[in-house]
């Protein structure tokens, strides 16, 4: 393969390897996840806060890919939208880099 296509390459497996791009894809799915759950039943961001417990700002900063809190909210966010909070870790990081699992 070209030098080229070597670097590219060592450069998607160490991205892999961060802290940070398994956050952001995390709160990226997270984002998602509320985004089509207020779609599909049509609340608002305030009935979703409502239902939370939590002030609406919160409900925001998740729908912009800025939640970082506590596991145990994310947990709560998953049970109020009536879905499993499962965490998995069963899949190799080699085979998310190899491209096998994703």
């Amino acid at each position: 393969s070209s030098p080229l296509r070597r670097t590219m390459a060592f450069n998607w497996r160490r991205l892999f390897r961060t802290e940070t791009y398994w956050v952001e894809k995390i709160q990226n799915d997270l984002f998602a996840q509320v985004e089509n759950y207020l779609a599909e039943t049509g609340k608002t961001k305030q009935d979703f806060a409502n239902d939370l417990g939590v002030n609406v700002r919160f409900v925001s900063r998740i729908l912009s890919g800025n939640f970082d809190g506590k596991l145990s909210m994310l947990v709560k966010v998953y049970i109020a939208m009536g879905k499993v909070p499962v965490v998995r870790g069963d899949h190799s990081l080699d085979g998310w880099i190899n491209g096998t699992l994703r």
